[in-house]
């Protein structure tokens, strides 16, 4: 009986590690010191975040950021004094985003801008460099005036990969967003992956929109209910499931990165109508770490039971 109960107990152990289990989430509020926004968009293993943010009322963000140990250090690109924007982070500390119509790398201290070649289209207009990976590959998009009455900007991607730049074209709808270690690549409508594109939905909604994607594959973005985009929903696609999120009394949220730990970094508007990052930390369900312990508990004791017979002692 008591060989069946351990037996019991061990399975209910492993049954628990392999079961798919429904993340929840830890929230901690971001907030660059005097600032009236803040929008945290890219995040490394190292919780190291990037993004940006505002001050004095400026509707949209006028300077970078970087969150590091607890400390924010402000980005600037050189010679300008607001329009800085950093989008991306790898496990190096290599730093991508742009300012006033060019993109930037941001390595030890020195900034290289990234622009695509004017050849492209007649001619480029801004260049955004929005993700980097690990082997420095970044991505991001670039826009240009179109033919037709009145003109129209016409935007695209871009792969940037040992000095060479690749045209991604308008595969996914939009600049290309993130790309991880496995050149996995982010648009707004889903993921290209060794030239084949995955359209992503989130189920009942009217707007999808793919933003940040990890080495699991695991991809966040928004998406909303309405037409007019608002208000916004966080989602987690993982391995065919979507999993939907809001920050805890938000009325609008907005997930941007992930990394390969499950943080999500984006941005909220609390009911007064201010602007906040946020980090989303996943916690196991309570359900999972009783029976994570019970199981352990029960290796002990099985454990525990076969050292007494082994020494002769009576159980």
């Amino acid at each position: 009986m008591k060989r069946l109960l351990c037996a019991l107990v061990v399975l209910s152990w492993v049954s628990s590690v392999g079961a798919r289990v429904r993340a929840d989430y830890v929230y901690t509020t971001l907030d660059v010191p005097g600032a009236t926004a803040t929008q945290p968009v890219g995040i490394n293993n190292a919780m190291q975040i990037v993004g940006a943010f505002s001050v004095g009322g400026v509707l949209l963000p006028s300077h970078g950021f970087l969150l590091s140990g607890g400390a924010y250090a402000q980005l600037d690109v050189p010679g300008t004094v607001s329009g800085t924007i950093a989008s991306g982070i790898n496990a190096s500390a290599q730093i991508v985003g742009y300012n006033s119509g060019s993109g930037f790398l941001l390595t030890g201290g020195n900034y290289t801008p990234i622009n695509v070649p004017s050849s492209w289209a007649s001619p480029v207009q801004a260049t955004m460099a929005n993700g980097i990976n690990d082997s420095g590959q970044i991505v991001g998009g670039y826009s240009f005036v179109g033919g037709g009455r009145p003109p129209q900007l016409v935007a695209g991607g871009f792969l940037l990969s040992g000095g060479s730049y690749t045209d991604l074209g308008t595969v996914g709808g939009s600049a290309a967003h993130a790309i991880n270690n496995v050149g996995q690549i982010v648009f707004a409508f889903g993921v290209l992956s060794r030239g084949t594109f995955m359209t992503l939905s989130v189920p009942g909604a009217s707007l999808t929109d793919a933003w940040g994607i990890n080495n699991l594959g695991q991809v966040v973005g928004v998406y909303s209910n309405n037409l007019q985009g608002l208000p916004d929903h966080g989602f987690l696609y993982n391995d065919g499931t979507y999993t939907t999120f809001d920050v805890p009394g938000s009325i609008s949220t907005e997930a941007r990165g992930i990394n390969d730990n499950g943080q999500i970094v984006g941005y909220y508007t609390d009911t007064a109508g201010n602007e906040h990052g946020f980090l989303a930390t996943p916690t196991p369900e309570p359900s999972t770490l009783v029976l994570l312990g019970c199981g352990v508990l029960g290796i002990i004791a099985c454990g525990w039971r076969k050292w007494r017979v082994f020494r002769g002692v009576s159980v």
